[in-house]
Protein backbone atom coordinates (compact mmCIF):
# COMPACT_ATOMS: atom_id res chain seq x y z
CA UNK A 1 0.00 0.00 0.00
CA UNK A 2 0.88 3.46 -0.67
CA UNK A 3 0.97 5.86 2.16
CA UNK A 4 1.84 9.22 2.35
CA UNK A 5 2.80 9.96 5.78
CA UNK A 6 2.94 13.98 7.27
CA UNK A 7 4.85 14.29 9.97
CA UNK A 8 8.26 14.77 11.79
CA UNK A 9 10.84 12.15 10.79
CA UNK A 10 14.15 13.23 11.97
CA UNK A 11 14.11 11.30 15.23
CA UNK A 12 13.06 7.79 16.29
CA UNK A 13 10.38 8.62 18.82
CA UNK A 14 8.78 10.82 16.60
CA UNK A 15 6.98 9.63 13.50
CA UNK A 16 10.17 8.23 11.98
CA UNK A 17 9.40 5.16 14.22
CA UNK A 18 6.32 4.50 12.68
CA UNK A 19 7.45 4.93 8.82
CA UNK A 20 9.78 2.76 9.19
CA UNK A 21 7.49 -0.18 10.96
CA UNK A 22 5.05 0.32 7.98
CA UNK A 23 7.78 -0.29 5.26
CA UNK A 24 8.88 -3.10 7.35
CA UNK A 25 5.93 -4.52 6.72
CA UNK A 26 5.93 -4.20 3.04
CA UNK A 27 4.30 -1.04 2.30
CA UNK A 28 5.75 2.28 0.34
CA UNK A 29 5.76 5.30 3.12
CA UNK A 30 6.59 8.28 1.70
CA UNK A 31 7.65 11.28 3.77
CA UNK A 32 6.49 14.77 3.99
CA UNK A 33 7.98 16.51 6.67
CA UNK A 34 5.84 18.97 8.59
CA UNK A 35 7.79 21.84 8.25
CA UNK A 36 8.83 21.64 4.69
CA UNK A 37 5.19 20.99 3.66
CA UNK A 38 4.65 24.60 5.65
CA UNK A 39 7.19 26.35 3.17
CA UNK A 40 6.32 24.48 0.41
CA UNK A 41 8.43 21.50 -0.72
CA UNK A 42 10.25 22.63 -3.94
CA UNK A 43 10.09 25.70 -6.30
CA UNK A 44 7.41 25.31 -8.90
CA UNK A 45 4.83 23.63 -6.77
CA UNK A 46 2.73 26.31 -5.32
CA UNK A 47 0.37 23.68 -3.99
CA UNK A 48 1.15 21.35 -1.28
CA UNK A 49 -2.09 19.20 -2.04
CA UNK A 50 -1.33 18.61 -5.80
CA UNK A 51 2.41 18.40 -4.61
CA UNK A 52 1.02 15.27 -2.39
CA UNK A 53 -1.26 14.22 -4.74
CA UNK A 54 0.96 13.77 -7.69
CA UNK A 55 2.25 10.98 -5.75
CA UNK A 56 -1.31 8.73 -6.23
CA UNK A 57 -1.02 7.52 -2.55
CA UNK A 58 -3.67 5.17 -1.56
CA UNK A 59 -3.58 6.63 2.22
CA UNK A 60 -2.76 10.07 4.19
CA UNK A 61 -1.39 9.40 7.28
CA UNK A 62 -0.74 11.72 10.23
CA UNK A 63 -0.68 12.59 13.85
CA UNK A 64 -1.67 15.89 14.39
CA UNK A 65 -1.56 17.23 11.23
CA UNK A 66 0.43 20.89 12.21
CA UNK A 67 -0.05 22.60 8.55
CA UNK A 68 -2.04 25.48 7.40
CA UNK A 69 -5.24 25.32 6.46
CA UNK A 70 -5.54 21.68 7.50
CA UNK A 71 -9.38 21.11 7.56
CA UNK A 72 -9.21 21.90 3.97
CA UNK A 73 -6.11 19.75 2.94
CA UNK A 74 -8.43 16.52 4.36
CA UNK A 75 -11.70 17.58 2.82
CA UNK A 76 -9.30 17.58 -0.40
CA UNK A 77 -7.98 14.34 0.36
CA UNK A 78 -11.39 13.02 0.53
CA UNK A 79 -12.70 14.38 -2.45
CA UNK A 80 -9.63 12.66 -4.18
CA UNK A 81 -11.03 9.09 -2.83
CA UNK A 82 -7.98 9.26 -0.38
CA UNK A 83 -8.27 7.92 2.40
CA UNK A 84 -7.40 10.32 5.64
CA UNK A 85 -5.62 9.12 8.64
CA UNK A 86 -5.18 10.63 12.19
CA UNK A 87 -2.46 7.88 13.83
CA UNK A 88 -2.61 10.12 17.33
CA UNK A 89 -0.10 9.43 20.27
CA UNK A 90 -2.00 10.77 22.94
CA UNK A 91 -4.83 10.48 25.25
CA UNK A 92 -7.79 13.19 24.59
CA UNK A 93 -10.90 11.77 26.63
CA UNK A 94 -12.77 12.60 22.94
CA UNK A 95 -11.15 16.53 22.87
CA UNK A 96 -12.07 17.08 26.55
CA UNK A 97 -8.93 17.50 27.47
CA UNK A 98 -6.28 19.83 28.41
CA UNK A 99 -3.69 19.01 25.72
CA UNK A 100 -6.13 17.99 23.03
CA UNK A 101 -5.53 18.97 19.82
CA UNK A 102 -9.21 18.06 19.02
CA UNK A 103 -11.01 21.18 18.32
CA UNK A 104 -14.96 19.80 19.71
CA UNK A 105 -17.25 21.82 20.84
CA UNK A 106 -19.55 19.81 23.07
CA UNK A 107 -22.06 21.96 23.92
CA UNK A 108 -23.07 21.91 20.31
CA UNK A 109 -21.22 18.34 19.41
CA UNK A 110 -19.96 20.28 16.41
CA UNK A 111 -16.80 19.32 14.91
CA UNK A 112 -17.03 20.73 11.30
CA UNK A 113 -14.01 23.07 12.26
CA UNK A 114 -11.91 20.31 13.47
CA UNK A 115 -9.22 18.69 10.97
CA UNK A 116 -8.71 14.97 13.29
CA UNK A 117 -12.19 15.02 13.80
CA UNK A 118 -12.71 14.60 10.44
CA UNK A 119 -10.28 11.93 9.33
CA UNK A 120 -12.10 8.81 7.88
CA UNK A 121 -9.96 7.18 10.66
CA UNK A 122 -9.31 8.42 14.54
CA UNK A 123 -6.54 6.25 15.89
CA UNK A 124 -5.34 6.95 19.56
CA UNK A 125 -4.64 5.10 22.84
CA UNK A 126 -8.29 5.53 24.09
CA UNK A 127 -9.96 2.21 25.23
CA UNK A 128 -12.76 3.57 26.55
CA UNK A 129 -14.52 5.92 24.52
CA UNK A 130 -15.77 4.69 21.65
CA UNK A 131 -19.22 5.34 21.76
CA UNK A 132 -18.58 8.96 22.85
CA UNK A 133 -16.19 9.75 19.85
CA UNK A 134 -18.77 7.65 17.29
CA UNK A 135 -21.80 9.52 18.86
CA UNK A 136 -19.85 12.54 17.09
CA UNK A 137 -19.63 10.55 14.11
CA UNK A 138 -16.06 9.93 14.37
CA UNK A 139 -14.59 6.77 13.39
CA UNK A 140 -12.16 6.07 16.05
CA UNK A 141 -10.12 2.69 17.15
CA UNK A 142 -8.28 2.30 20.08
CA UNK A 143 -4.42 1.99 19.09
CA UNK A 144 -1.93 1.99 21.81
CA UNK A 145 1.65 3.38 21.73
CA UNK A 146 4.70 1.26 21.21
CA UNK A 147 8.22 0.96 21.17
CA UNK A 148 10.28 0.76 18.37
CA UNK A 149 11.15 -2.62 18.00
CA UNK A 150 15.25 -1.72 17.25
CA UNK A 151 15.27 -0.13 20.56
CA UNK A 152 14.49 -2.83 22.81
CA UNK A 153 17.63 -3.81 23.38
CA UNK A 154 19.88 -4.51 27.19
CA UNK A 155 22.06 -1.40 27.13
CA UNK A 156 25.40 -1.00 28.68
CA UNK A 157 26.11 0.30 32.23
CA UNK A 158 27.07 3.37 33.15
CA UNK A 159 30.15 3.83 34.85
CA UNK A 160 30.16 4.96 38.77
CA UNK A 161 25.84 5.17 37.81
CA UNK A 162 24.58 4.73 42.08
CA UNK A 163 21.57 5.44 41.56
CA UNK A 164 18.66 2.79 42.43
CA UNK A 165 15.54 4.41 41.73
CA UNK A 166 14.42 6.42 38.85
CA UNK A 167 11.93 8.28 37.22
CA UNK A 168 11.85 9.73 33.87
CA UNK A 169 8.99 12.74 32.49
CA UNK A 170 8.69 16.48 32.65
CA UNK A 171 7.35 17.73 36.13
CA UNK A 172 6.46 21.47 35.84
CA UNK A 173 3.49 23.89 37.05
CA UNK A 174 1.44 23.18 34.14
CA UNK A 175 -0.04 19.77 33.02
CA UNK A 176 2.57 17.66 34.74
CA UNK A 177 1.94 19.49 37.71
CA UNK A 178 0.30 15.65 39.36
CA UNK A 179 3.72 14.35 39.19
CA UNK A 180 4.96 16.56 42.35
CA UNK A 181 3.65 14.27 44.97
CA UNK A 182 5.48 11.40 43.38
CA UNK A 183 9.25 13.10 42.88
CA UNK A 184 8.96 14.53 46.49
CA UNK A 185 7.80 11.29 47.76
CA UNK A 186 10.78 9.48 46.34
CA UNK A 187 13.23 12.35 46.99
CA UNK A 188 12.56 12.65 50.70
CA UNK A 189 12.32 8.62 51.36
CA UNK A 190 15.28 7.88 48.87
CA UNK A 191 17.76 10.95 48.58
CA UNK A 192 20.81 10.74 46.70
CA UNK A 193 19.26 6.49 45.63
CA UNK A 194 17.15 8.56 43.91
CA UNK A 195 17.09 10.21 40.41
CA UNK A 196 14.81 12.31 38.45
CA UNK A 197 15.45 12.67 34.61
CA UNK A 198 13.59 15.13 31.99
CA UNK A 199 12.73 17.18 35.25
CA UNK A 200 12.25 20.56 32.41
CA UNK A 201 12.59 18.62 29.11
CA UNK A 202 11.38 15.00 28.43
CA UNK A 203 13.63 14.87 25.71
CA UNK A 204 16.62 14.55 27.41
CA UNK A 205 17.25 10.75 28.01
CA UNK A 206 16.12 9.38 24.54
CA UNK A 207 17.30 6.41 22.08
CA UNK A 208 20.19 4.64 23.42
CA UNK A 209 21.20 6.81 26.20
CA UNK A 210 17.79 5.66 27.87
CA UNK A 211 18.89 1.93 27.45
CA UNK A 212 21.98 2.56 29.66
CA UNK A 213 20.31 4.77 32.35
CA UNK A 214 17.86 1.72 32.63
CA UNK A 215 20.44 -0.89 32.50
CA UNK A 216 22.29 0.85 35.38
CA UNK A 217 19.46 1.72 37.94
CA UNK A 218 17.60 -1.12 39.77
CA UNK A 219 13.91 0.16 39.58
CA UNK A 220 12.13 2.50 36.94
CA UNK A 221 9.15 4.38 38.50
CA UNK A 222 5.83 4.88 35.86
CA UNK A 223 3.64 7.49 35.52
CA UNK A 224 0.62 8.14 33.82
CA UNK A 225 -2.45 10.93 33.95
CA UNK A 226 -5.22 8.56 35.29
CA UNK A 227 -8.04 7.80 32.92
CA UNK A 228 -9.06 3.78 32.91
CA UNK A 229 -7.74 2.17 30.33
CA UNK A 230 -5.20 4.53 29.17
CA UNK A 231 -1.67 4.29 30.27
CA UNK A 232 1.66 6.34 29.05
CA UNK A 233 4.19 5.08 26.88
CA UNK A 234 6.66 4.61 29.47
CA UNK A 235 5.37 0.74 30.01
CA UNK A 236 6.37 0.01 26.53
CA UNK A 237 9.73 2.23 26.56
CA UNK A 238 10.93 0.90 29.91
CA UNK A 239 10.28 -2.71 29.82
CA UNK A 240 11.17 -3.07 25.93
CA UNK A 241 14.51 -1.58 27.24
CA UNK A 242 14.97 -4.69 30.04
CA UNK A 243 13.66 -2.18 33.03
CA UNK A 244 12.29 -3.41 36.17
CA UNK A 245 8.91 -1.47 36.19
CA UNK A 246 6.34 -0.09 38.90
CA UNK A 247 3.29 1.34 37.10
CA UNK A 248 0.76 2.65 39.20
CA UNK A 249 -2.75 0.46 38.80
CA UNK A 250 -4.64 1.54 35.56
CA UNK A 251 -7.71 -0.47 35.16
CA UNK A 252 -7.08 -2.84 31.78
CA UNK A 253 -3.48 -2.66 31.71
CA UNK A 254 -3.80 -6.39 33.26
CA UNK A 255 -4.72 -7.31 29.62
CA UNK A 256 -1.82 -6.31 28.34
CA UNK A 257 0.97 -7.51 31.06
CA UNK A 258 0.45 -10.09 33.79
CA UNK A 259 1.23 -8.05 36.99
CA UNK A 260 4.04 -9.84 39.31
CA UNK A 261 5.18 -11.60 36.35
CA UNK A 262 6.24 -8.84 34.02
CA UNK A 263 5.74 -6.06 36.11
CA UNK A 264 4.04 -4.57 39.29
CA UNK A 265 1.96 -1.94 39.96
CA UNK A 266 1.06 0.40 43.25
CA UNK A 267 -2.14 1.83 44.21
CA UNK A 268 -0.72 4.61 46.29
CA UNK A 269 2.62 6.38 47.53
CA UNK A 270 2.51 4.48 50.57
CA UNK A 271 1.81 1.10 48.78
CA UNK A 272 5.12 2.62 46.13
CA UNK A 273 7.80 2.54 48.98
CA UNK A 274 6.20 -0.44 50.26
CA UNK A 275 7.10 -2.44 47.11
CA UNK A 276 10.38 -0.42 46.10
CA UNK A 277 11.55 -1.82 49.23
CA UNK A 278 10.47 -5.24 48.72
CA UNK A 279 11.93 -5.29 45.49
CA UNK A 280 15.48 -4.10 46.24
CA UNK A 281 16.05 -6.41 48.50
CA UNK A 282 15.08 -9.22 45.69
CA UNK A 283 17.20 -8.88 42.65
CA UNK A 284 16.93 -12.61 41.00
CA UNK A 285 13.02 -11.88 41.04
CA UNK A 286 13.39 -8.18 39.41
CA UNK A 287 15.93 -9.52 36.56
CA UNK A 288 13.52 -12.39 35.91
CA UNK A 289 10.49 -10.49 35.70
CA UNK A 290 12.20 -7.54 33.53
CA UNK A 291 13.50 -10.49 31.42
CA UNK A 292 10.10 -11.69 30.94
CA UNK A 293 8.40 -8.25 30.56
CA UNK A 294 11.06 -7.37 27.87
CA UNK A 295 10.68 -10.68 25.97
CA UNK A 296 6.55 -10.02 26.14
CA UNK A 297 7.17 -6.15 24.89
CA UNK A 298 9.37 -6.84 21.63
CA UNK A 299 6.56 -10.14 20.84
CA UNK A 300 3.80 -8.20 21.29
CA UNK A 301 3.96 -4.24 21.50
CA UNK A 302 6.49 -2.78 19.52
CA UNK A 303 5.79 -0.38 16.38
CA UNK A 304 5.51 -3.34 14.18
CA UNK A 305 2.51 -4.68 16.21
CA UNK A 306 0.81 -1.59 15.90
CA UNK A 307 1.68 -1.07 12.43
CA UNK A 308 -0.10 -4.27 11.25
CA UNK A 309 -3.17 -3.42 13.57
CA UNK A 310 -3.27 -0.03 11.73
CA UNK A 311 -2.95 -1.73 8.38
CA UNK A 312 -5.69 -4.02 8.98
CA UNK A 313 -8.14 -1.27 10.26
CA UNK A 314 -7.12 0.88 6.82
CA UNK A 315 -7.64 -2.45 4.50
CA UNK A 316 -11.07 -3.16 6.22
CA UNK A 317 -11.54 0.68 5.94
CA UNK A 318 -11.27 0.81 2.40
CA UNK A 319 -13.13 -2.80 1.43
CA UNK A 320 -15.49 -1.08 2.75
CA UNK A 321 -15.60 2.24 0.23
CA UNK A 322 -17.69 1.88 -2.90
CA UNK A 323 -14.83 3.76 -4.83
CA UNK A 324 -12.00 0.83 -3.98
CA UNK A 325 -10.98 -1.36 -6.58
CA UNK A 326 -9.12 -3.76 -4.44
CA UNK A 327 -5.56 -3.03 -5.85
CA UNK A 328 -3.84 -1.72 -2.76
Amino acid sequence: MKIAFIGKFKKIYDEEGKALSLEKLGHKVIRFDENLFNRGFQAGWNNNDNFLLSYKPDVVMYTKLRIPNALEFVKRMKENNILTVSWFPDMCNVGRWENSAFNINWDTKDISQCPLANSDLVLLPDGLNQKDWRSLGINQYCVRQGIYHESCFVGDKIKDFDKDIIFIGTVNDGFYNYRKPLINFLTEKYGDKFLHLGSNNSDEVRDKQLNDVIKSSKIVVGDSVYVPYYWSNRIYETMGRGGFFLHPYVEGIDKEYEVGYHFDIYKNLDDLGTKIDSYLKDKKLRNKMAREGMKHTLKNHTLLNRSAQVMNIITNELESRSWFNGNV
